[in-house]
């Protein structure tokens, strides 16, 4: 992620007036995109900079704006107002350091706390705290996400509603928003932040279809979590190329062996079987015949947000047991 702080706070809709150009002429100018949006070069260039921290323009091309396909298409050539903050949206919602810098406030702490925090996580170039505060105040106002007020956070009431009852069975977790902050607040700042965002996109399309799709539930969370698996592995100087699926590398985690040839068990032992039993539901979303039985697994929506509760804890407990040598589930 882009984490380059811009000089100014610019509307959100001119973020998106630079992409639809730029989708036309990827290497237009400053002063072209000027000309077409009718803002001053220090206004674009920040457009310019926050469209890279939300992925619009990929930050890594520098002869040329490479511009996100997705969102070209999502705003057209002609996007009105309303359409032009709805994408946007959709991408602020994906920017990590915004959800956590949410999950700071409802926990509590003070939207000046909250953006203090964020700002050293994420370790944030450029400006302060307060600029990234007021940066984060104008996404979430301009977006209909929260308001604020003396100091606080408030989430709209249609989010609101879905992230504080959507564990009840009935009810369809369809809100983007919602979902994120619930991903944040069972894994925790630390943990969300060690996530990347292709594993936080899994967890959120698995929430998203669990009750009319649950064997992409299944199939998306486990991708997630043996991601994970993959990536905590690599971090402690355990070598799993060679496994394949959830099973096999959390194995390989457990049965661990120093140069000597000891026992040097890196998951807990109920950790491996929890995540033994993750896997193992996961391969029950495949859509062919059980290898053994020949039969087919029917899954039903209980078990499938069950099952994506049970892999967020166990993510966070596997990695606050394998950094910190704690005992959490």
């Amino acid at each position: 992620m882009y984490y380059i702080l811009p000089s100014h706070n610019i509307p959100i809709t001119l973020v998106s007036d630079i992409i639809v150009l730029l989708a036309v002429d990827p290497k237009a100018s400053i002063d072209d995109i000027c000309s077409f949006t009718g803002f001053s070069q220090s206004y674009v260039k920040s457009g310019i900079n926050i469209a890279k921290m939300l992925n619009l323009i990929d930050p890594d091309i520098v002869d040329r704006y490479q511009v996100n396909i997705e969102a070209v298409n999502l705003l057209g050539k002609t996007p009105n107002e309303e359409t032009k903050i709805s994408v946007i949206r959709k991408y602020i919602q994906r920017y990590e350091p915004f959800i956590t810098f949410i999950q700071f406030c409802l926990n509590d702490d003070s939207i000046v706390d909250s953006a203090r925090k964020v700002y050293t996580l994420y370790k944030f170039q450029g400006k302060d705290f307060n600029f990234l505060k007021d940066l984060f105040v104008t996404w979430g106002t301009m977006t209909n996400i929260f308001n604020e007020k003396s100091g606080k956070l408030i989430l709209a009431e249609e989010i609101n509603s879905t992230y504080r009852r959507y564990i009840t069975e009935d009810l369809l977790l369809n809100d983007d928003m919602a979902i994120r902050i619930h991903i944040a607040d069972r894994l925790g700042d630390e943990v969300f932040t060690f996530m990347l965002p292709a594993e936080i996109e899994d967890i959120v399309n698995a929430f998203k279809s669990y009750k009319n799709d649950q064997r992409n539930a299944l199939d998306s969370g486990g991708r997630a979590f043996e991601d994970f698996l993959r990536r905590i592995s690599d971090k402690i100087g355990i070598n799993v190329t060679s496994k394949s699926g959830i099973v096999e590398v959390i194995n390989a985690l457990y049965n661990n062996k120093d140069a000597t040839g000891k026992l040097d068990n890196k998951v807990h032992y109920k950790q491996n079987a929890i995540g033994g039993a993750i896997g193992n539901i996961r391969n029950m979303s495949g859509h062919g015949l059980d290898p053994k039985t020949l039969e087919r697994w029917d899954l039903t929506s209980q078990s499938a947000l069950a099952y994506l509760e049970i892999l967020l804890s166990t993510i966070r407990s596997i990695y606050m047991f394998v950094e910190k040598g704690v005992y959490t589930f």
